[in-house]
């Protein structure tokens, strides 16, 4: 009897994505807590150290010298932003399209910093084809554009803004706005506004 080596191999990629779904934020089986305000996220620190080793750094540096399994993260605005990193990194579905722009943007933050490449590939991808914006999505996609160099997201954005300047230096959230964007928004013969509205909006900067 002949057996191919195709005949003996077996794969099961669902069994395997349901385990893993079953072990994300799963205290019971996790040995790491991660502290953002409030909330806790659960973890596995041998997944997370494979993964992503920057982040397994962290875990590492922390048990040597707080030796305990807690760990705050001071740097992280919202939950869900850390929260779709770890489903990344443990290999979960992530949909873009009905997570918050504020959060996307934070998240690439968090890829960029931890060197998880591929997310951060997706996640530039996903926000270069954005073509509709508000008042609300504005600042966070002008800032997060300009850092991470999203050329054809911060032109596009950028054309938003000119046309909705008025609006947009009234919004709660312009004082976020950096200010090397402010100052590209400012010099630009395209920002239509009153110079009296101008420097309201720089005054509320």
């Amino acid at each position: 009897m002949t057996v191919n080596n195709e005949d003996c191999a077996f794969d099961d990629p669902d069994a395997l994505k349901q385990n893993m779904a079953d072990l994300f934020h799963n205290p019971e089986h996790s040995d790491t807590t991660f502290i953002i305000g409030d909330s806790k996220l659960y973890a596995w620190s041998g997944l997370i150290s494979v993964a992503c080793p920057k982040l397994g750094g962290v875990i590492k540096k922390n048990f040597e010298n707080c030796h305990d399994r807690e760990i705050k993260l001071y740097d992280v605005k919202n939950v869900e932003s850390f929260s779709l990193v770890l489903k990344y990194i443990y290999g979960l579905s992530i949909n873009f399209v009905q997570t918050s722009l504020v959060v996307i943007c934070e998240a690439l933050k968090h890829s960029v910093n931890y060197q998880l490449k591929n997310l951060s590939k997706n996640l530039t991808d996903y926000l270069s084809k954005i073509d509709c914006f508000s008042l609300d999505s504005a600042v966070v996609l002008l800032n997060t554009a300009n850092e991470f160099r999203i050329q054809k997201l911060y032109d596009q954005v950028k054309i938003f803004a000119y046309k909705n300047s008025n609006e947009l230096m009234k919004h709660p959230r312009f004082q976020c706005l950096d200010y090397s964007v402010l100052v590209e928004l400012l010099k630009s013969d395209w920002f239509y506004s009153s110079e009296i509205d101008i420097l309201k909006g720089v005054l509320h900067w």
